[in-house]
C-alpha cells in the first residue's frame, strides 16, 4: 500500500490553488472592463446627452452632480401635476414598410434625402377624437433616426387640427437640446420674432410606449396667427444641393453659398392656388432676390427691428445654427411688405459656446450688418438683452419657464439638471462692449476634374412684360459650359445654335448671370418648357438642365421713401418741422393729385378745419405718426375729388409703436388702399400702432373694410360708420374699446375681431347685412348696453373666443340672435353668455354647435350638429 504524507498532497494541491486565483483575477479584471465599457456606453450614448446644454461638453463634477440629484428630480416631477398630452399613432403595415425602407436607406448613407413621395397615410389619436393624417421621417442626419423616436413630419388632413397645428414634427426631446430649443423660442417670441410652437408629449406609435417627444409646430398659417401675423408666405433657401453634394462628396462644397441657392417657400402646391398668396410669393422672392443679389440694402427688404433683435438674441446664446443661411425661414408679412425671421433649431446642445462673434462667420448675416439700419438695432438689441442677463432679469425669466419643461421631462430624463447659464452670462459680459471689427472670412471651396456635382448650372426662366428670358449662372469655382439649349413648345422644338462658356463663381460669392434672350413672344399661350446640357472641363458626362420659372430681382422698391425735399416739392399744402420730424397741413380746401407717401420715420398732423380731396390713384402711407385735429365745428374732411364711384385708394399707417390720434374727422369713399402692387383690405388700416379715434366718421366705402386694425391698441369714441360695401371695422390681433356710436346700413359685419381683447359699451347697430357682432380666432368680448336693429346674425363667438353680452335688445333679427360654433378646427370650441339680453323678432333666438356654449341667463341651452362650411359656402352666410 502506498501512503503519501499530508506534505505531499499540499504540494500536489498549491498548482491548483494558484490557476484558481489567476483566473479569478482575470475574472475580475474582464467584468471590470466590461463594466467600465458599459458605464462608458452608457455615459457617452445615454448620460453624456441629458447633460450637455449650451457648452457641449460635460464634465465628471456635472456628471456625478447630475446622477446624484437624479431621485429627488424624479420624484419633483411626478409630484409636480404636470401631465403631457398623449398622442397615439396608428400606421398601416404598407406605410410602416416604406418608412423602414426610408430609414434603413438613411442610415446607410448618413443624410436622409426626403421628397414629397414619402408621405405616408396614418391616424392619430388625440383625446376622444382621431385625425387623419399623413407623415414621413425627418431631420438630415441620423441622430433623428437612430433610436425608436424617429423624428416625423405630420400633416393633419381633412380640415382637422392636433393642438391647434396642422403640421408639426415629432423628434426625441435630445435632437433639440431638452429644455434649451423651447427657452430660446419663448425667448425670441418675447421679443416679438416669430418662432414655433414647442411641447413635449407623450408617443405611442403602433401599440409600443415610445415615451417623450418633443413637439414642433411646423412653418403654416396656423403659426403665424398664432402669434398675431395675418396669413403669408413663408420663404426659405433650397439646400437640397447643399446635402445632395454632401453624399456626392462629403462636402457642401460651391453650395455652400446663399447667393446661388434658389429661393422657394413652403407649401407652394397651396400658394399657387390662391391669387393673393400667389401674387404675394412673386412679390416676396423677388424683393429677396434684390437683397441677395446687392440691389437692395438690407433695411429695404427686412423688417429691421426684428432682424436685428434676432441676430442678437442668437448670438447672446450662441446659436449659429438658427442664423445659418440654409436654415433662415422668412416669413413676409403683406401688411409692410417686408420679410421678418422665423426662428428654429437652435441646436444648443452640440456647440462650444466661446467669446467669439459668432454671426460673423455666416456670409448672410454679415451682409445683413452691412446696413447701417439693421447693425444698428443689433448693437442697441445687444447691449439692452446683455444688460437684462448681467442683471439678472432675463436669467430668473429663462429659470423659471425651465422648472415648467423639466417638470415634464425628469419623469423620463431625471438626469437632466437645470441649464448652466453661466457661459450665457460670460457670453454677454464679452459682447457687451462690441464693435463690428470681428468678423471672419470663409475658406475656399475644393474642386478635382474627376469631382461630381449634384448640380453645376443655376438655370432660370424669368418672363418679362416684353416676352422670355433664359438666366444662366454657374454654381462652381470652375468654368462650365454650356450648349445644347432647346425650347420646347407643346409639340414644337426649337435648338438654339448658340453655346457659352460662364465663368467661375468664386465660392462664397454673386455668379456672373449670363441673359440669353428667346425667341418666343410673351402673349404665346403654349407651356414653355427648356432644357440644356452643361459640361466642366475634364468630364466626358453632361449635366444636364432643366429651367425654372423664377422673378427677376427687384432692384428698386416699387413705393420709394422720398426726401423731406423730394415730397415738399411734389406736395405744396405741406410744411415740415424739422425738430418734430412732422408734415403739417394748415386749414384749407386742398387736392392731392398724386400718392402722398411720407419718408420713413415722420408724421403727419392736419389741422381743424382742413379738406382733402383725393384723386382716384392718391392713397396716402405715413410709417409714423398721425395727428388730425378737427373740431365739432370745423372738422377734418378726406374725399374724393371726383365722383363717389371713383372714390379714393385710403390711408395706410404704419406706426412702428407709435401714438396716432384723429378727433372729429369725416372719411368718406374710400375703396382700400393700393399702391402698386401693394393693396389692403381697409379703407383706413391702422398697424403696429396705438390709435384714439374721437368723433370719427366712415361713410359709403367700396373698401373691405371701413376700418381695419392689425396688431394694435385703440380706442373709438363715438365713431359712426354708414352704408359700406362690406365690413365697418376690422380688428386683427388688437385690443381696445368702442364705446357709443352708431354703425348702419353695413353691407357685411358691423364689427369683425380675431385674437383680440375688446370691450363695446353702448353702441347702436342698425341694418346690419351679416353679422352685428362677431367674434373669432381666440378673442375676448365684453358688450354692454348695446342695440341691435335688423341684421342678419346678432352675437357669433367662434374659434376658441369667449363672449360676453348684457344689457342687449336685438330686434328685427333674420336667422339667429346669439351662435356659438368652430369654424377653423385648429382653434377649438367658443363660449357666448348673454345676461339681460332680449330678443324679438329673431328667426332663431339661440344657436350652439356641438362642443361649444351658449348661456342666456344662466341657463345653457342644448348644442346641436352644425354644418359650419355649408353655412358659409352656400349658407346666408356667404360673402
Amino acid at each position: 500500500m502506498l501512503i503519501r504524507s499530508r506534505e505531499s498532497q499540499q504540494r500536489i494541491r498549491l498548482p491548483g490553488r494558484r490557476r484558481y486565483r489567476l483566473i479569478l483575477l482575470l475574472a475580475v479584471l474582464a467584468l471590470w472592463s466590461g463594466l467600465m465599457f458599459a458605464a462608458g456606453f452608457v455615459f457617452l450614448d445615454f448620460i453624456r446627452p441629458n447633460l450637455q446644454s449650451l457648452t457641449g461638453r460635460t464634465s465628471v463634477a456635472s456628471a456625478v452632480s447630475a446622477l446624484a440629484g437624479a431621485p429627488a428630480r424624479w420624484l419633483a416631477a411626478a409630484t409636480s401635476g404636470s401631465e403631457p398630452e398623449k398622442l397615439i399613432l396608428d400606421i398601416p403595415f404598407e406605410s410602416l414598410h416604406q418608412i423602414h425602407q426610408k430609414r434603413d436607406e438613411a442610415l446607410a448613407q448618413g443624410l436622409l434625402v426626403t421628397g414629397s413621395d414619402d408621405l405616408v397615410r396614418a391616424e392619430i389619436r388625440h383625446g376622444d377624437e382621431t385625425h387623419r393624417v399623413r407623415l414621413r421621417l425627418k431631420g438630415d442626419l441620423p441622430d433623428h433616426l437612430e433610436t425608436e423616436k424617429w423624428s416625423l413630419r405630420i400633416q393633419v388632413r381633412g380640415g382637422d387640427a392636433i393642438l391647434g397645428m396642422r403640421r408639426f414634427s415629432i423628434q426625441a426631446p435630445e435632437t433639440r437640446g431638452f429644455q434649451a430649443e423651447p427657452l430660446f423660442l419663448e425667448a425670441l417670441r418675447d421679443e416679438g420674432i416669430l418662432a414655433p410652437r414647442y411641447s413635449f408629449v407623450e408617443v405611442v406609435r403602433n401599440g409600443k410606449e415610445l415615451g417623450l417627444m418633443a413637439l414642433e409646430e411646423h412653418f403654416s398659417k396656423e403659426l403665424l396667427e398664432s402669434q398675431d401675423r395675418r396669413e403669408g408666405v413663408v420663404l426659405k433657401f433650397d439646400e437640397t444641393l447643399f446635402w445632395e453634394n454632401m453624399l456626392l462628396n462629403d462636402a457642401h462644397g460651391p453650395y455652400e453659398n446663399y447667393k446661388t441657392a434658389t429661393i422657394s417657400a413652403f407649401q407652394t402646391s397651396r400658394i399657387v392656388k390662391n391669387p393673393i398668396l400667389a401674387s404675394d410669393y412673386l412679390e416676396a422672392r423677388a424683393l429677396l432676390r434684390g437683397f441677395v443679389d446687392g440691389h437692395l440694402p438690407a433695411s429695404d427688404v427686412f423688417d429691421e427691428k426684428l432682424l436685428g433683435r434676432f441676430l442678437a438674441l442668437s448670438e447672446i446664446w450662441g446659436s449659429i445654427h438658427a442664423v445659418r443661411w440654409h436654415n433662415l425661414r422668412l416669413y413676409y408679412n403683406p401688411v409692410d411688405r417686408e420679410l421678418e425671421p422665423i426662428g428654429f433649431d437652435a441646436n444648443l446642445q452640440a456647440h462650444h459656446i466661446d467669446r467669439n462673434l459668432l454671426i460673423g462667420n455666416e456670409p448672410i448675416c454679415r451682409s445683413f450688418l452691412a446696413d447701417p439700419r439693421v447693425r444698428s438695432e443689433f448693437i442697441s438689441s445687444l447691449q439692452r438683452l446683455t444688460g437684462q442677463v448681467l442683471d439678472g432679469t432675463l436669467i430668473s425669466r429663462w429659470q423659471d419657464r425651465e422648472k415648467r419643461y423639466l417638470h415634464i421631462l425628469n419623469r423620463e430624463y431625471p438626469v437632466r439638471a437645470p441649464i448652466d447659464f453661466d457661459p450665457i452670462v460670460r457670453r454677454a459680459e464679452a459682447l457687451q462692449p462690441l464693435t463690428m471689427d470681428a468678423l471672419f472670412g470663409f475658406g475656399n471651396a475644393l474642386h478635382t476634374a474627376d469631382t461630381r456635382y449634384p448640380e453645376v448650372v443655376y438655370a432660370r426662366l424669368i418672363q418679362t412684360g416684353e416676352g422670355h428670358y433664359l438666366e444662366l449662372a454657374n454654381a462652381l469655382p470652375v468654368q462650365v459650359s454650356v450648349g445644347d439649349i432647346r425650347i420646347r413648345l407643346e409639340t414644337e422644338i426649337l435648338v438654339l445654335p448658340d453655346s457659352f462658356v460662364l465663368a467661375p463663381t468664386p465660392f462664397g460669392d454673386h455668379p456672373a448671370r449670363h441673359r440669353v434672350e428667346l425667341p418666343v413672344r410673351s402673349d404665346d399661350p403654349r407651356p414653355l418648357l427648356i432644357e440644356g446640357a452643361a459640361s466642366i472641363p475634364g468630364q466626358a458626362q453632361p449635366y444636364r438642365f432643366i429651367a425654372e420659372q423664377y422673378p427677376e430681382a427687384t432692384v428698386s422698391l416699387s413705393v420709394p421713401n422720398p426726401t423731406a425735399e423730394e415730397l415738399l416739392a411734389g406736395h405744396d399744402m405741406l410744411a415740415f418741422d424739422d425738430s418734430t420730424g412732422m408734415f403739417h397741413v394748415g386749414p384749407g380746401d386742398y387736392e392731392v393729385r398724386r400718392p402722398l407717401i411720407l419718408p420713413r420715420d415722420t408724421g403727419l398732423r392736419i389741422e381743424a378745419g382742413t379738406t382733402l380731396r383725393f384723386g382716384s390713384e392718391s392713397a396716402v402711407l405715413i410709417r409714423g405718426a398721425v395727428i388730425m385735429a378737427g373740431t365739432e365745428a370745423d372738422p377734418v374732411i378726406l374725399k374724393p375729388a371726383g365722383t363717389v364711384e371713383d372714390g379714393w385708394p385710403g390711408i395706410l399707417v404704419l406706426g412702428e409703436g407709435a401714438s396716432s390720434s384723429l378727433a372729429w374727422v369725416q372719411v368718406e369713399n374710400t375703396t382700400g388702399f393700393r399702391l402698386g402692387g401693394w393693396t389692403m383690405t381697409g379703407g383706413l388700416t391702422f398697424h403696429d400702432s396705438r390709435v384714439d379715434l374721437d368723433h370719427v366718421s366712415f361713410l359709403g366705402t367700396a373698401a373691405e373694410d371701413a376700418l381695419n386694425t392689425i396688431r394694435s391698441n385703440f380706442t373709438l369714441t363715438g365713431c359712426d360708420f354708414s352704408d359700406t360695401h362690406s365690413d365697418a371695422f376690422d380688428g386683427d390681433f388688437s385690443d381696445g374699446t368702442i364705446s357709443g356710436g352708431t354703425l348702419q346700413r353695413i353691407g357685411g359685419d358691423a364689427i369683425d375681431f380675431s385674437g383680440s381683447n375688446i370691450e363695446v359699451d353702448g353702441t347702436i347697430f342698425r341694418e346690419i347685412r351679416d353679422k352685428a357682432i362677431s367674434v373669432g380666432e381666440a378673442s375676448v368680448l365684453s358688450a354692454d348696453n348695446t342695440r341691435i336693429e335688423n341684421a342678419g346674425t346678432g352675437v357669433v363667438s367662434k374659434d376658441r373666443s369667449t363672449t360676453t353680452i348684457r344689457n342687449c335688445t336685438m330686434t328685427g333679427i333674420v336667422h339667429v340672435g346669439l351662435m356659438a360654433y368652430v369654424k377653423k378646427p385648429e382653434y377649438g370650441p367658443a363660449e357666448l353668455v348673454a345676461d339681460k339680453v332680449v330678443i324679438s323678432g329673431a328667426g332663431e333666438p339661440a344657436l350652439a354647435q356641438t362642443g361649444s356654449r351658449v348661456v342666456v341667463d344662466g341657463q345653457e341651452i342644448t348644442a346641436e350638429e352644425l354644418d359650419v362650411d355649408a353655412l358659409y359656402e352656400q349658407g346666408y352666410m356667404k360673402k
